[in-house]
Parts: C-alpha cells; sequence; structure tokens
C-alpha cells in the first residue's frame, strides 16, 4: 500500500486545535507515512515538527502591529477576529525554501487551525506546485468566515462577510478576506474535515457547502507505537494516593472545571463561577473545587482553601491525574468544537455536566452525565445537587459510562480506519 509524503500546517502544536493537529502527525507517523509539521510556534518536542523560518524583523514588526491592534481595540474580542490582513508567512516561497531544506516534497497538505500564520492563497498555491491534495480540518469557524475565529451569533458569513461587526476599523477586511477564501478554495478544491458528528452542520455554510466534507474521528493519544490512550480512569487505590498526594479532601464532592484560558468568555467560566457561589451559599453540600488553566481561578466569597488550581497544565499524564481526581466535570462553553477538555475529562471517568454546546450534543445522554436544557447556572446547580444526591452505585455506573462512551466515539482504530478511506480513496 502506497505511503505518502504529508505536510501538516498549523499556527502552533500545543494547546486546543495544536493538540489535536499533533496527534493526527503522530497518527500519520504511526500509520507509516513520512509526516512533518511547519507551524509558527512550536512549544514542544515532537518529532518531525519545525518553526518556519521567520524574517525576524517582518516577525517582530507583526507582533507590535497586533500589539497595537488589541491596544486600541479596533477588533471586538467577542468575534475573535483572527484574519487581520497580514500573516507571519509572507509568501508561499518560505514554506518552498524550508521544505527544500528538508529535502521533502508533500503527495498530501492538511492544514489546521491558521490563526495569523498563512493566507489561503498562499496555501493553496503550494498544493498547486506540488500537485499536493488539500485537506482543510475544522477546528473552528475561521474556515468559512472572513476572519472570526467563532461567530457570536453572526450570521454575516452566509453574506460574505459584509459590514462585519467584529472589526471597529478598516471595515472592508473580512469581506476582502472571505473573497481571497473563496478563489483559494476554487484554486485548490479542499476537502474539509470534521470531527464530531454534529459539526457536519457546519459543511452547510455557503463558503465551503459546494466541497466535500468527510467525518474522522478525532482520538486521544499522542503515542506513535502504540495507541494506548493519553487519558484513562485509574483505579479507586490510585485516585485515594492522588488526592493524598495534592492534598485534596477525600469526603468531599469534587467539582472540575478545565480551560486553556480561564478568562476565555467563550468558556464559560462566569457560569462555573455562579455556580459554585450558588453552591456555597446553598451549604447543604461539601465541595472543592478543581481547576485547570491560566488565569484568575478565584471566587468570590468563595475560601481559597476550597479551591486547587494547576494553572496550565500541558503535560497529558499530570492531566490524567488531575482529572482522575474530579466527581464531576462542569462544561460551560458558550460557543465551541468541542471542548477537548470535555472529552479528556470524561474518559477519566469524571461525570459531565454540560451545556447543550459542542461534542455534549452528540454523546451525552442521561444514563452517563448530565446534559442541561438552558445556558444558565441555575440549571447547572439543579444537576449538581441531583448528581450529590444519588447514591454510589449509581455515581460509579454513570462513571463508568462516561469514559466508555466517550471512548466508544472517539476510538482510535476508526480515527485510522476513516484516515486511511480518505486519503486512499480520493489520491489514487
Amino acid at each position: 500500500m502506497r505511503k505518502f509524503n504529508i505536510l501538516n500546517l498549523h499556527y502552533t502544536d500545543k494547546d486546543g486545535a495544536g493538540n489535536a493537529a499533533i496527534r493526527h502527525h503522530l497518527q500519520f507517523l504511526r500509520l507509516g507515512h513520512k509526516s512533518i509539521s511547519i507551524v509558527n510556534h512550536k512549544k514542544t518536542s515532537n518529532i518531525n515538527v519545525f518553526e518556519v523560518n521567520h524574517n525576524r524583523l517582518r516577525y517582530i514588526f507583526q507582533r507590535i502591529i497586533l500589539k497595537i491592534q488589541d491596544q486600541f481595540n479596533l477588533f471586538k474580542r467577542e468575534y475573535e477576529f483572527h484574519n487581520r490582513g497580514a500573516y507571519y508567512v509572507k509568501s508561499p516561497n518560505v514554506i518552498f525554501k524550508q521544505l527544500e531544506e528538508l529535502d521533502f516534497v508533500p503527495d498530501l497538505i492538511f492544514l489546521s487551525w491558521n490563526s495569523k500564520f498563512i493566507s489561503y492563497k498562499d496555501v493553496a498555491h503550494i498544493s498547486k506546485f506540488y500537485k499536493a491534495k488539500l485537506y482543510i480540518w475544522i477546528w473552528d469557524k475561521e474556515v468559512f468566515t472572513g476572519g472570526c475565529h467563532y461567530t457570536n451569533g453572526c450570521n454575516g458569513y452566509k453574506n460574505d462577510c459584509i459590514n462585519c461587526p467584529a472589526v471597529l476599523k478598516f471595515n472592508r477586511l473580512p469581506n476582502a478576506n472571505f473573497v481571497s477564501k473563496k478563489q483559494a478554495y476554487l484554486t485548490s478544491q479542499p476537502t474539509f474535515i470534521y470531527t464530531a458528528p454534529w459539526m457536519k452542520e457546519l459543511m452547510l455554510a455557503p463558503l465551503i457547502s459546494s466541497y466535500k466534507g468527510v467525518y474522522v474521528p478525532t482520538f486521544f493519544s499522542s503515542l506513535i507505537e502504540n495507541v494506548a490512550p493519553s487519558f484513562y480512569t485509574k483505579s479507586d487505590k490510585e485516585k485515594h494516593s492522588l488526592l493524598e498526594f495534592y492534598k485534596i479532601p477525600p469526603n468531599k464532592l469534587k467539582i472540575g472545571f478545565a480551560s486553556v484560558n480561564l478568562s476565555d468568555r467563550r468558556k464559560g467560566f462566569i457560569y462555573f463561577r455562579q455556580l459554585i457561589q450558588k453552591l456555597n451559599l446553598n451549604k447543604s453540600i461539601d465541595f472543592h473545587v478543581i481547576t485547570i488553566g491560566s488565569g484568575n481561578s478565584k471566587i468570590k466569597d468563595v475560601n481559597e482553601s476550597k479551591i486547587s488550581s494547576f494553572g496550565s497544565v500541558s503535560d497529558e499524564s499530570k492531566r490524567n491525574d488531575i482529572y482522575n481526581m474530579m466527581d464531576i466535570f462542569i462544561s460551560t462553553p458558550i460557543e465551541d468544537m468541542g471542548p477537548q477538555t470535555l472529552c479528556e475529562a470524561m474518559l477519566c471517568g469524571a461525570t459531565p455536566i454540560c451545556f447543550p454546546v459542542g461534542i455534549s450534543i452528540d454523546v451525552i445522554n442521561n444514563l452517563n452525565g448530565y446534559l442541561t436544557k438552558n445556558i444558565c447556572a441555575d440549571d447547572l446547580l439543579t444537576a449538581v445537587l441531583d448528581f450529590y444526591h444519588k447514591n454510589e452505585e449509581y455515581k460509579n455506573t454513570i462513571s463508568k459510562n462516561a469514559a466508555n462512551s466517550m471512548r466508544e466515539l472517539y476510538d482510535s482504530e476508526k480515527s485510522d480506519k476513516a484516515i486511511n478511506e480518505l486519503i486512499y480513496e480520493e489520491v489514487k
């Protein structure tokens, strides 16, 4: 069976979509392909990952421009507008030169999270030059908008992103981005990949609706030689040892939350704070909070001794330990493709209590967790109280169901099969 040279292009190799892109890069290696990743920022020691050869002056200039734009609030933060008309990679020649230095000629190109990294026009040029099939992972909505990472309820992408509410100045930029992206897609004829069943509806977006969309389940292992999960449920004895090591009281209800950045509005930490404040007033539950993520984890009127904040944790083994100490995991995104943290927590046996956003729509039912009806702290509180008053047999069962259902949905063998079917069907 033919093995391919695969070029992965993505902004970084860490956090959120960066982690996901690296997992699939390692998957390609495990399946016997020759895979490399070129990123704007290399933050890990993963093999065959190369930071783009920046022109240092251009890189510094770009950073200054972005800081000025943020300082003067030229783009509304709630839309996370990323394609600001300038990219760290000035032209495709930068990539051509780097591939020449690496003596690498790609057969396939996989484009992942592309925040401010390289223009779609240049990616299309690279694809055409090498006659390499282009695949684009849908990790956010930026692939079909004029630049917004998430749309915050805006439907402007259905009308070419004209009069974009995210941009306070340079108002023609989103439409210019949109038109440029449309032309790039016409040139490259990409296939789009979505990683959860619910995401199929995103293929209805006008900019990408005429192209092929394929479901490839992601998975949660960063290993090459085998596909043992990076996240798994530990034994009760191991969990007790972890609680003892981190000085977390074992007899309290341990309530977890995780996000790369706790201050990210989309992740809904504000609702988690409201929930904990309500529980604190309730007085009927003795609880302890466990959080993962950078940013301020303090909660008003809640004693700091009730909170164990682990900050940013990039090490998957440590995250696995932390998730295993949680009885329940609160997932409160307002808008999200995942979140991956929910997948990780469930694999570790934490019972999920979720807003009906992202993958929770696909996976959560009354046998493996709680799905709120509304996006509000009161619905979260109702679910927490219900779980708290259940017997131990129920809690153990729902915990096992949570882990098993997530393991079944995001199975590495299913992902391998889907990847092979995708590339061998399209590339003869």
